[in-house]
């Protein structure tokens, strides 16, 4: 399995499996633009351009609408994302309002939804405390339910996980994980997003992941994790080819699928995603694993 993580429309995709939709600019803080109102103008050319490519969609649900959010004027919000993304909503109803009419629309066209980005971080959900996450993990719950109901065969996946200590590391993941015990576990599998740091390689990635998992599994939750970002060296000086080349055999051999990369389509960002291109011998890698 090949995914990725595209962030632009005006550029060629490549033929992947997956694409994960988020940082493109239809998550929910932009789609659902007044009560009962709907943009989907957007998600529609990104979800046509998916399968142009033949790939499947997982769509990422997470950004509150500034005109719902408890607190617009919620500190450390993402400066990218509309204000207010990071707060909580004040109508769970109006949420679960969004993914019924998302579920609807899309059925058959988009094949799982990720309840969160990131909650780790201040920039996409602040505070971080018990009520926050307790508001978070009931979100999850209603989604679920709803989405199940519309659409039996879609993934329901729960807000990515951050192993890296930076992140707060899994202690912090870990009162995320409790609030989805505390419901059930009511999510198919989680997700996680592994960022090894400047200069480090594949054994970290390996500890990243198994560190995940692991809390996960111990807190009760699902076996099944999808690593929806991840990629070397973010940041940082483009890596040697042939060096990410052998990153990624070594990644590969042990997570062959659900591994989506990020992002082919921001060769600034530096590190290996400015490799994420036809032609070179890290993309050369990637194709090898597509099934």
């Amino acid at each position: 399995m090949l995914g990725f993580n595209f962030t632009r429309l005006d550029v060629p995709w490549p033929n992947v499996d997956w694409v994960r939709v988020w940082d493109v600019g239809c998550d929910w803080s932009r789609i659902h633009v007044g009560p009962d109102e709907y943009d989907w103008s957007l998600l529609d050319q990104v979800v046509a351009r998916a399968e142009m490519i033949n790939a499947k969609v997982i769509y990422t649900a997470h950004g509150t609408p500034t005109w719902l959010a408890v607190n617009p004027d919620n500190p450390n919000n993402a400066p990218w994302m509309p204000p207010g993304a990071n707060s909580v909503p004040t109508s769970i109803d109006e949420w679960n309002k969004f993914i019924w009419n998302l579920t609807t629309r899309y059925s058959g066209r988009i094949h799982a939804i990720e309840l969160g980005n990131e909650l780790q971080l201040a920039d996409f959900l602040y505070p971080y405390d018990d009520e926050t996450l307790s508001t978070w993990a009931t979100m999850t719950w209603r989604a679920h339910h709803t989405i199940k109901s519309i659409d039996p065969t879609m993934v329901v996946i729960g807000a990515s996980i951050l192993p890296r200590e930076s992140s707060g590391g899994i202690h912090r993941a870990t009162k995320w994980l409790l609030h989805l015990a505390d419901r059930a576990w009511p999510v198919d599998a989680m997700a996680t997003h592994i960022y090894p740091l400047v200069g480090e390689n594949y054994p970290e990635f390996a500890d990243y992941y198994d560190a995940a998992r692991d809390a996960v599994i111990q807190n009760g939750g699902p076996h099944h994790m999808w690593i929806t970002e991840s990629t070397f060296d973010l940041g940082g000086p483009v890596m040697d080819d042939a060096k990410a080349q052998n990153i990624l055999r070594k990644v590969l051999e042990k997570h062959k699928g659900f591994v989506f990369w990020y992002a082919y389509d921001r060769p600034d960002l530096g590190g290996m995603s400015a490799l994420f291109e036809p032609g070179t011998l890290a993309w050369s890698e990637l194709e090898l694993y597509r099934n």
